[in-house]
């Protein structure tokens, strides 16, 4: 008993041989893309993070701030001699922490501006 011959013709073989070098070319292709798309991603990340470390540092160093400025008020106030000494000390200190709150969120929005415009 003889095995039956498959044959593959010229014109099969050269089908299947463009088929594959397509199907590689469009592979190649598919992972240029991924690459450049995770290579902008973690460029994206990479500045995500350092702005948010940046917008952490502030909140650390205004909080810090405030909580001094807190401690001396309130070794002012315990030293004024009346009420109205008292007052004046705490309009004062409401005027700074007022002064201080607007500097301080403009400082915050000129960073997120930075870190939004160099996405």
């Amino acid at each position: 008993m003889t095995q039956p011959t498959f044959e593959v013709s010229a014109e099969l073989r050269l089908v299947a041989e463009k088929s594959v070098e397509e199907a590689r070319k469009g592979f190649e292709g598919f992972m240029a893309a991924a690459q450049s798309t995770r290579s902008n991603f973690e460029g994206a990340a990479n500045r995500l993070r350092a702005s948010s470390n940046d917008a952490a540092s502030r909140v650390a160093s205004f909080t810090e701030d405030n909580m001094r400025a807190a401690f001396d008020h309130a070794e002012k106030l315990v030293r004024a001699k009346n009420a109205e000494e008292a007052f004046a000390l705490q309009l004062e200190f409401a005027r700074s922490q007022i002064a201080m709150f607007q500097e301080r969120m403009k400082e915050l929005c000129t960073a997120v501006q930075v870190a939004v415009k160099n996405k």
